[in-house]
């Protein structure tokens, strides 16, 4: 399959390198909410993707309040802290805006990430569900799976297999002394898995896929991928197919040209 982007291009200065990427960042939090109870310790621990040579500020009330990958505090005053992560590297920077909500009762809280174009798998292949459950450390903590109605799992993870075509429901129950959770889902089990590569408009007021940058600055190309297992990937720039095959292009403009990408 393949996909067309015109943007501008310079054939013979092309950068291949994932260091000249943004710093990406995904919080450990599906929501970018963190519960925590009065006293207690809360870690926050966010993935950071394009990371070398990074420099991490967490940023509390308008003060530098860590400098880690990760961080961690005891929240002593019922009510709302908001914090902002920021990650800088040589090639740009990235923030994340997020909310930590100090309670008397802390029911688990359930994130578990999904695709949002929904969860399809093969028959016969296992998929492991893993999510981060929120206060599991705490007294008489409990954890259930059901899958059609039937428990399947009491741990705090499920390997969901299935051999024949439909679609399953996923009902994850997760309970302390504070309360209860659910999240729900539906896995379907396909016989052939409906692989897409696109590229992404810049905005929802765009028109088309192109992407301009200003002389000399580099522009980033990286398609969006659904079900395709394992990709590999080509890129040319007109008649000249690039050396080497990663997910994200860099490339430094002169002029204009369309560039075909393909995933195999």
């Amino acid at each position: 399959m393949a996909a067309l982007l015109t943007t501008a291009c310079n054939k013979d200065e092309v950068i291949l390198d994932d260091r000249d990427h943004a710093p990406v960042i995904t919080l450990d939090s599906e929501s970018g909410v963190y519960t925590v109870k009065t006293g207690r310790e809360l870690t926050i621990a966010p993935t950071v993707e394009y990371a070398e040579g990074a420099t991490y500020s967490w940023i509390v009330d308008g003060k530098l309040a860590g400098s880690e990958p990760t961080y961690t505090a005891v929240f002593t005053e019922l009510g709302e802290v908001y914090i902002t992560f920021r990650v800088e590297t040589a090639a740009g920077k990235a923030e994340a805006e997020l909310r930590v909500d100090v309670l008397e009762l802390t029911p688990p809280v359930i994130s578990l990430a999904l695709p949002a174009e929904g969860l399809k798998v093969l028959p016969g292949v296992e998929y492991t569900f893993a999510p981060d459950i929120q206060h599991s450390d705490q007294e008489d903590f409990r954890c259930r799976w059901l899958c059609a109605g039937e428990v399947v799992s009491t741990q705090m993870s499920y390997t969901f297999r299935e051999e024949t075509v439909g679609s399953y429901p996923i009902r994850i129950e997760a309970s302390n002394d504070d309360g209860t959770s659910v999240k729900e889902f539906v896995v379907e089990v396909v016989e052939k898995m409906p692989s897409e590569v696109r590229f992404e408009k810049l905005s929802h007021y765009c028109k088309t896929t192109d992407r301009s940058t200003f002389v000399g600055r580099a522009v980033y190309l990286a398609p969006s991928l659904a079900y395709v297992a394992d990709p590999q990937f080509a890129w040319s720039v007109g008649n000249r197919s690039l050396p080497k095959r990663v997910p994200c292009l860099s490339l430094h403009p002169t002029g204009r040209a369309t560039i075909p990408f393909g995933s195999m």
